[in-house]
Order: structure tokens, then sequence, then C-alpha cells
């Protein structure tokens, strides 16, 4: 080796700085020589790191490659080392419980071992096609390990060594891969941090993987004094000490195309100080046509606004930058739509989030299940899973045919609509008419009748039959002593609709509709509860639901009941095990439904004959995640409602004169981490209450109401029977009770009263934004078609305090505050033509604009100051990411003055200031409802 080898050298000013050089990244470009003292150089800079963090390697432990091989971490048997790096070793492992090879990633546990394993747990949630899938996380004496998918194939470094640069069209279709995993990251409140060419895994299918997440941190959790990531692909910012972001990502992945295309990379140098003074003196970034100028246009201009040097040039989102590339192979730029969910669930809405613009309406990836490993060779009997891609605004009401073809829903528009799956299109059956809309529905088995809930001019629901070929509609069932009666099943041979509905006296009733005469039987009469889901059986001879224990213990458990209401029976369960959203499969013989039993909640089968269990169930699928059951098709495909995405409450302590933030964003749960939401401050400040989501898991119900004592520290929790949904908890003006959608609950000893029934249930609390009023008396709440309602406690008439239809040029509220004197109301709502949205204060002499902004970018009401002198609002662009900007504007009109971005704030949540003014508290990240389908994972029936 020459003593003034250039790159020799870099690597050693590089471990004397205590830089960790990227060693893949090295050797791929090294001569025989340099790696014969890589080698040495990679030991001593793994000894200098042990020393700097306080520990030293043992080189008997599992970490040391030639050692690991036959030993065993938990029930894994180590096999094979297929590589190791800075952030830990991977091995290939053998689970022999499930017969199967895995992928093991095995770190150090050292002080950031709880850290880590939190972030492999989330990881796991994160079920995309292009993300490696992370089955479980878990620490074992001194390591931390992650459980993945034994991914087969070649990193895009070795493929670009091998093959030479990449030709365009590959580029485009990697990069919108790419981008497609990112925006999975993403959304589940995760930067990866280390997107490079080798952390990128290319199957021979063409399936792309992003791999290695051991740089992976919370969006909001990354600090100044973190440095993580290979230096050739890290965004400007980093270097100046900034945290990492989606935008730090995106340029990574600018990198990786520029890579790919070039060979070479945007900023070049030896030693990670080169690289870092070449970016401090640029101004201004070339073009990647300045390497190549044969690109086409489009694919290099948007390489190069994903290298801009300030994040604000760079795409916002990844699936604005998959779009851009989109664009280069389609011919035509695809915008990507976003809109505000409103609030508005039944318990068995299905609201479905789009994230990719296009016809590519599945997208096969591996399954979310622990039992779904090793992606060498897909067999018709391996577990897949694979999300699906619906049309925008398909978020209501959502029904599926049994052969999975055609998919019914509620529009924006609140039009009853088909979606065929097989085809791309949609097809509008039944148009609202004024006060008349659909609502839930459910395809007949020959995909020919739709049997769908309807609103009517007489302010009651019906259940209505629409024919697709002839679009001629019939009223099936009309009864004004049944509330909310839901269509929820077809009987195999079309002859008969399971509807679930309560009388006006509030006893429940499971029945079948006749679908030729309308005859109606009653199944089953419940007292109490509310099941989360039914099914008839093949034969229509039997229906299984779920109900809660008692009205205190709301853990689930399955019952059949013979269609005559004969018996009801229940399988076999286990003490505290949360049983529910039975199906009946295709054969009629076995019953799948969910439980946490095994400790997550995961799929179970048992077997069923003339309506009793024969046997004790068994786990099918593990680790299906927020999980919410739709349906079995003919073929045993189960379609699914996912909940993805971390979320969280925070709060930064502000200076009371100016609104401006004084310290950075902390954390108010203890425990349940990155599964909050829905923060409200009491009257005296003192405390805070928040909505946490717990799956369901160990009995408890998916959403528990935790109060929060700033003074003690201490957390009470209420567990009301509920489907809390995403409605904030608003505390009363003496601070007793506490304002929960359409129910009132009781601080102190958990009792609910339904304080608004507009038909619905007392369990569907969720129907849009409901608040005080400041006497205390009366609730306020937006009707869809209506306006603001007044409602009285104490059972005076209602009051419409704003009536929609007086300015016709004004859409839909989609957030409203009420004044602290009650005198005024504060709302954000979008203007009917889609153009934009605006900020008005209706006040006893008249509605008065105060802000307006124009599409794409969203304005948002979020609170009055104390005193009443200002409105509080927030600005965001719609699609992008945090941060939102946060103004304020005097309540009797004058010009928005900007107070600060608050980044990681989420629209899921209003935020909450605190009555001094001396704190804000709000939801982070957001969580997603996507639909998935997962096929072959059903044993044959014996």
């Amino acid at each position: 080796m020459a003593a003034d080898d250039p790159v020799i050298l870099g690597l050693v000013e590089a471990i004397l700085d205590g830089d960790a050089p990227d060693w893949t990244s090295v050797e791929s470009a090294a001569t025989d020589s340099q790696r014969a003292v890589f080698t040495e150089l990679q030991a001593i800079a793994a000894i200098g790191s042990a020393w700097r963090r306080g520990r030293i390697p043992s080189f008997h432990s599992p970490l040391h490659l030639a050692s690991a091989v036959g030993s065993t971490w938990g029930q894994l048997r180590i096999l094979e080392a297929l590589g190791h790096g800075g952030f830990g070793t991977v091995y290939r492992a053998w689970d022999p419980q499930l017969d199967r090879e895995v992928a093991l990633k095995l770190l150090p546990a050292g002080d950031d071992a709880v850290s880590a394993l939190e972030e492999g747990r989330l990881l796991a949630k994160v079920h995309h096609r292009n993300v490696v899938t992370i089955f479980g996380a878990d620490r074992i004496g001194p390591y931390f390990g992650l459980g993945m998918e034994l991914v087969h194939g070649e990193t895009l470094e070795h493929v670009l060594v091998k093959e030479g640069l990449i030709d365009v069209p590959r580029v485009v279709a990697l990069g919108r891969q790419l981008c497609e995993a990112l925006a999975a990251v993403h959304r589940a409140g995760l930067v990866h941090r280390d997107v490079k060419a080798h952390n990128v895994m290319l199957e021979p299918s063409g399936r792309l993987v992003l791999m290695d997440f051991g740089a992976g941190r919370f969006l909001s959790k990354s600090s100044d004094q973190e440095f993580a990531g290979t230096p050739l692909y890290l965004a400007p910012e980093i270097f100046g000490g900034a945290a990492a972001t989606a935008q730090s990502d995106l340029y990574s992945a600018g990198v990786l195309l520029y890579h790919l295309l070039t060979g070479r990379y945007p900023v070049e140098g030896r030693t990670l100080r080169e690289v870092r003074d070449v970016h401090s003196r640029l101004e201004q970034r070339s073009s990647v046509r300045l390497q190549r100028p044969d690109l086409p246009r489009r694919l290099a201009s948007a390489i190069d606004r994903a290298l801009a040097i300030q994040p604000v040039d760079r795409f916002q989102t990844a699936e604005s930058m998959a779009a851009a590339l989109g664009a280069e192979s389609s011919g035509r730029t695809r915008v990507p739509y976003a809109a505000a969910l409103l609030g508005l669930a039944t318990v068995t809405a299905v609201a479905v989030a789009y994230t990719t613009p296009g016809r590519q309406f599945a997208r096969a990836l591996s399954g979310p299940s622990f039992s779904s490993l090793g992606r060498a060779a897909i067999s018709p009997e391996t577990p897949t899973a694979r999300r699906l891609s619906l049309p925008r605004g398909s978020v209501f009401g959502s029904g599926l045919s049994y052969d999975g073809r055609y998919f019914s829903f509620a529009d924006r528009d609140s039009n009853l609509a088909v979606f065929d799956m097989s085809t791309g299109q949609t097809e509008t059956l039944v148009r609202a008419n004024g006060d008349q809309y659909a609502e839930f529905s459910i395809v007949a088995p020959d995909g020919k009748l739709v049997a769908y809930q309807w609103w009517t001019d007489r302010r009651t629901y019906e259940i209505r039959l629409v024919d697709r070929a002839t679009k001629s509609v019939r009223t099936l069932l009309r009864d004004d002593d049944l509330d909310y009666p839901l269509p929820i099943d077809w009987a195999k041979d079309g002859s008969k609709i399971l509807v679930w509905t309560r009388t006006t006296q509030r006893v429940g009733r499971i029945m079948l509709a006749d679908v030729t005469s309308g005859k109606l039987q009653v199944v089953r009469e419940i007292n109490a509860g509310v099941p989360l889901g039914l099914s008839l059986s093949t034969d229509g001879r039997y229906v299984a639901y779920d109900l809660p224990l008692s009205e205190d213990n709301q853990t689930r458990a399955i019952h059949i009941v013979d269609t005559m209401g004969i018996d009801d029976r229940i399988p076999p369960t286990e003490k505290d095990a949360n049983d529910r959203f039975p199906l009946w499969t295709p054969d009629g013989q076995r019953l799948f439904f969910i439980s946490d039993r095994s400790g997550s909640a995961d799929g179970w089968l048992v077997p069923v004959r003339d309506g009793e269990a024969t046997a004790e169930p068994t786990l099918v699928v593990r680790n299906l995640g927020r999980v919410e059951s739709l349906g079995l098709t003919w073929e045993g495909a189960f379609y699914y409602r996912l909940t993805v995405g971390a979320f969280d409450v925070n709060e930064i302590t502000l200076d009371p004169a100016t609104m401006l933030p004084l310290s950075k964003p902390r954390r108010v749960a203890k425990h349940f981490a990155a599964s909050n939401i829905g923060p409200s401050y009491s009257p005296d400040g003192r405390q805070l209450a928040y909505i946490s989501i717990r799956d369901g898991l160990g009995g408890r119900p998916t959403r528990t109401i935790v109060v929060h004592d700033f003074e003690t520290g201490a957390e009470r929790e209420l567990n009301p029977p509920l489907d809390l949904g995403t409605a904030p908890a608003r505390w009363s003006p003496e601070g007793r009770r506490l304002l929960v959608g359409a129910s009132v609950i009781d601080v102190g000893t958990g009792a609910v009263v339904p304080v608004v029934n507009r038909g619905l249930d007392r369990d569907l609390t969720a129907f849009g934004p409901t608040r005080w009023a400041s006497d205390g008396t009366s609730v306020l709440y937006e009707q869809e078609r209506t306006g603001v309602v007044k409602h009285s406690l104490a059972g005076r008439p209602d009051e419409v305090v704003y009536a929609y239809g007086v300015d016709s040029s004004v859409g839909r509220i989609h957030r409203f505050e009420v004044s602290p004197d009650g005198q005024r109301l504060a709302f954000s709502a979008f203007l009917r033509d889609g153009n934009g949205s605006v900020l008005r204060v209706v006040t006893p002499g008249g509605a008065i604009e105060l802000a307006r902004r124009m599409s794409p970018e969203m304005i948002t009401v979020q609170a009055w100051s104390s005193d009443g002198r200002f409105i509080l609002f927030t600005t965001l662009r719609t699609g992008a990411p945090p941060p939102h900007e946060l103004w304020r504007v005097p309540a009797w009109g004058g010009p928005p003055e900007h107070l600060t971005s608050i980044a990681g704030a989420t629209q899921l949540n209003p935020m909450a200031f605190n009555p001094k003014g001396t704190a804000l508290a709000y939801t982070t990240g957001t969580p997603l409802q996507e639909l998935w389908m997962m096929e072959h994972f059903l044993p044959k029936p014996r």
C-alpha cells in the first residue's frame, strides 16, 4: 500500500474524527490492495466506536460473524451471516415453530435499546410491498433483534456494478417504487435516514425492497446531536445539525437515482469533512443533465427538484415525487388529490386511505403476518396480502361482493356508487337528492343488486335495493320504529339480507329481510352492546356475531345463533381473550375471527358443525395489526381495513403574550407511546384529557380516555362503552364532564349520557364536530345539510346557529370553535367551488370573513384566545406534510399575524391551548386506514 494513498488516508482521518465510514460503499469502489487494508481499518473503527460508547464487543457474541452460526437467539437458530455494518449484523435464521427461514438483524442493546425496540415495533406496522416486512422486535440479553422478511435478490449497488448504468425506463420504475416505499414509512411517522443503493434490494421479479432501518428514527425524535446515514447521500441541512425529515429522505432518493443514471454522486468527496465543505460552498445545484444530456427533461427536472439545496424547494411528499416520476412514464402529470375527512363514521363504515394515483388497483407485497415468511418462491399455499387502491372519495359506507370484484360505497356527495376492481371503472347508481342520500351498502352475490341505507326526507332511515342494470329502486325496509337499520350481509343465494337495527326503545335486533317479499324475521334481540361483526353462514342457517361480555367488561366473545332463534352458542374462548369480527368460511364449516388471545391481533379459525364448535380454535395468521374485518370471498380471500401510522400527543410551552414557543415538543403520555390523539385542557389548565388507542388488547376497549394531571404526574383512565373514533374529549366549562362526539362522560364516575340522537346509536359518537356552549347547558354540533345546531341538554328546542345556504359560496364546515363569552362562533370551511377555504366568525350581527386561502393551501380554525380577542388558525398546503403555520387574527377583523411553525402537527384533531395561553398540545402523525386483501392463508378443510 502506498503511504500516501488518499483513500486510505481519508478513511483513517474519518475514523480518528469519530465518523463511521460506509464500508459497503467504500469496498465497492476499492482495488484489491485497498480491500486488504479495509479489513484492518474496520476492526480498528469498531473497537474505537465501542470504547466511545463505553462498551466492548464480545468476540464470542452472536454479533461476531464466525461464532454466531449454529447458535440461537430466542427460538431462532442462526444459519448464516449475510452481512454487517455500522448498525448491526444480519443473519439467515430458521424458525422451527413456523418451519421457515427468516432474516434476523441483531444490534447491541445499549442505552438506546428502549428506543430501538419501540422503533422496531412501529416498523412492524408498515405494510407495503416495497418495504421489507418487519415481523417482530424484541430484546433478549444484551442484544436487540429484528425479525424480518428474507429477501432474495441483489442490492442496487451490486446491480449497478454488474450491469453498468441503468436505462431510463428502469430507473423511472425503480424510482416510483422507492417513493411509494418512503411514503409508507413517512405515513407511519418515521424517517429512514439511510436511503442508498446498498439499502435497496431488487428481486428477480422486479420488486424493489427498501431495507435496513437501522438508522431510522421517529420524525419528531431526531435530535440535533444525532448523525446517521451515508455522507454522499445526506442532505445539506443534515451536515448543519438539522434533524432528519421526509425531505432529507427524498434528497437521498434523488442521489440514488442520480447515481443509477450517472455512476457518480451530485456532491463528491473522499472524506466526510470534504463532503461537508462542498455542501457549505454550494449556492445552486447543477442539473443532472450536465452529466447525462440525453435524459428526458421531466425525469431530470424531478431529480433536480429532489436534490434542491433548500428542503422547502424539494418535493414535500414522497407521493408527489412518485407522481412526477410517473409523469415521465405516462407522458402526463398526475395531480394527487387531497381532502380533509370530516370525521363522519358509523360502527360499520369503511374509511379507506388512498395514497397513490393511477390505475394500479392492487399492489402485491409480503403478508403482514409472521407466518408469511420466505419470499423465494410464493406457492398458492403461501399467505400473501396486498393493499387495494380505491377511488378517491370512497370513504363511507363501503361493501364488498363475494367474488371480490365489486366495491360499493357512498361517494363524497353521498351518491351510491360501485367500483369494479377488474376494470377500474366507477358506476354511479343512485344520486343524492337534497336532504336524501345514501350511506352504508352491500353488493349481492351475483353483483346485480345493491342493498343500501337511505336517509329520507322524513328524517328516518330505510333499506333500499337498486338494480345495477336498470337503475330501478325499491324499498325493502321502512319502519319508523326502527333506528338506523344497517344491511350487513347477503344470503349466498341472494334471497335474504342480514340486518342489524335497534328499536326506538333501544333494543338491538338481528333480522333477516326477504329480498322478494320484504318480510322481516327477528333472529335475536339484544338488550346491551353492539356487535362489531355479524356474518350469515353459507347455508343461511346460522348467524355469528360478537358482543361485549357485559357493560363493565368490553372484552368480546363470539356467539352463534340459529336463524330460527332457537339457540345461542359460544365457541371455545379463553379468559380475557378479546374475540371479534367473526366470518363464516366459504365451506360453511369454520369460523374465522380476530383475537388477541396470543398477545397480538391475530387471525384464528374454529371448526363448527350444526352451530357448535367441534374443536379448539387454531392460529392461522399472526400480527394483523389494527384490523377490522370486512369479509371473505368465495375463494377464501380476506378483506380487511387496516389502521396504520404512528401518532401521539405533544406539548410545547408558549409565551402567553406573543404565543411563540419557549420549549421543544415533549410527549405527554406516560404509557402507550405513539398511540394517542385528541388533547384537551381542563378549564383550570391542571389536567389534559386525550384518547389512547389500545387496539383492544388485554380485554380493553379500543379507545381509552386518559386524564393526565400536570401537578402530580398521575394518569387516570376512563373506559366508556363507546366507539370513540378520533373525536377529542372536550372539557365542560365547570370541568366535571367530557364531551366526546355525541356523548357526555362524567369524569368522576365514567357514566355516559347520549346528548344528540339524530337516529344515531349511542355508540356512534363521531358524526361531526361538537363543542360545549359556554354555559355548559347546551352543546353545539355540525349537522350535515343543516349547519351548526345548538342542542339543549335540558330539553329545549334546537336552535340553528349557522345555517348552510346563507352564503352559497361556502361549503361544509370542517371545524368550528365557540368564543369564551359564548356569543360568537369561529369556523373554517371549504369554498363550494373547491378552490380554497375560509375562516369566518359568526356574531349576533352576522358573519365576518377573517382570512381566506386559495387551493392548494388550506386554512383551519384552532382556538380562541382566553380573552376572546384573537382567533388562532393554521395553514397547510394540502397533500403536503407538516409543519403547520400558526397564525392569529383579531376576532373583529384585521390582518392575520404569523406566529410560528408547528412541526409534526396533524389535521386529525384541533390544537389545544391551555387557559393561561402558556402551553399548546397537539396530535402528531396521522393514523391512516387502508383496505387490504389477504389470500392463501386458510387451511384446506379436513
